[in-house]
């Protein structure tokens, strides 16, 4: 009985685990698609980015491993989450979403 409960708090942990690690990514991707608007801004003389695609095409932002941006350049995803990018001046991130 002991170790039935033993497993069942270490795969909870292992799940909280996987969350935090779910939205830290989510949180790095994010803050890097702020400072490419940065870059963006500065290497255009103050446009601003109409897609995250543009960022990547000028190499203003460099996704990680497993991140990727829709056909529309407007959706960043990654392994459990995404968040979209909404043009404007200056651009929108949204909040990040774990589906």
């Amino acid at each position: 009985m002991v170790i039935g409960v033993l497993s069942a708090v270490v795969i909870v942990g292992i799940g909280g685990l996987t969350s935090n690690g779910k939205a830290g990514a989510c949180a790095a991707s994010r803050d890097a698609t702020k400072a490419g608007e940065a870059i963006h801004y500065s290497n255009t003389g103050g446009t601003y980015p109409a897609t995250v695609t543009a960022m990547v095409t000028a190499n203003e932002l460099e996704l990680s491993g497993g991140t990727t941006v829709d056909a529309t350049g407007l959706i960043v995803t990654g392994t459990g989450w995404h968040f979209v990018f909404t043009p404007g001046t200056p651009p929108t991130l949204g909040a990040c979403l774990f589906p």
